[in-house]
């Protein structure tokens, strides 16, 4: 995608992915435990989700490739989603299928690890004859973005319900 609409070789993806690294490890090493003394994993998740979908749709965006460096570090909150659904996923589950539920999720990562490149290169190969910065180019984060979009509005569906489902059982167990 940037060597199409940006014209970037390897020297530049490789400060953008290690600036991708840094602000990973920042949220997830040090950032995370203090976000989570003032959120809730939920709301954690849904911003970070928020932020993720955004990110995408700006990365699609972008008119000049400097802008990229500032939404990476801009879209920090995404950088705690998995970490924080894993968590949360881990603590639903009970003892005894504890270990088959986080393989399960480790293999729907993994099952989207080797479709995601795949899809998104077929979706950027339809439009790469698109001239050099052409909005089109950003096709593949334009999905990557309305994918993000709809996992956030599942969870706060998820998140409601749940919530929901916790009242109805406090009330009906008060009375």
């Amino acid at each position: 995608y940037t060597t199409f609409k940006f014209g970037w070789g390897p020297h530049e993806t490789g400060w953008s992915l290690m600036l991708v690294g840094v602000v990973n490890v920042l949220m997830q090493g040090v950032l995370l435990k203090h976000v989570l003394k003032r959120i809730s994993p939920q709301r954690l998740a849904v911003i970070g989700l928020c932020s993720s979908a955004f990110a995408y749709v700006a990365y699609g965006l972008a008119p000049q490739s400097w802008m990229l460096f500032v939404i990476i570090f801009l879209n920090m909150p995404a950088a705690a989603t998995g970490a924080t659904l894993q968590s949360m996923v881990s603590g639903a589950a009970s003892a005894g299928v504890q270990g088959r539920t986080l393989g399960a999720v480790a293999s729907l990562n993994s099952l989207m690890a080797v479709l995601a490149p795949v899809l998104g290169a077929g979706l950027l190969a339809l439009v790469s004859a698109a001239p050099r910065g052409d909005i089109r180019l950003g096709l593949p984060f334009f999905a990557g973005g309305l994918i993000q979009g709809i996992a956030m509005l599942l969870a706060i569906w998820h998140f409601q319900r749940q919530r929901g489902l916790a009242s109805t059982s406090i009330s009906a167990s008060s009375v």
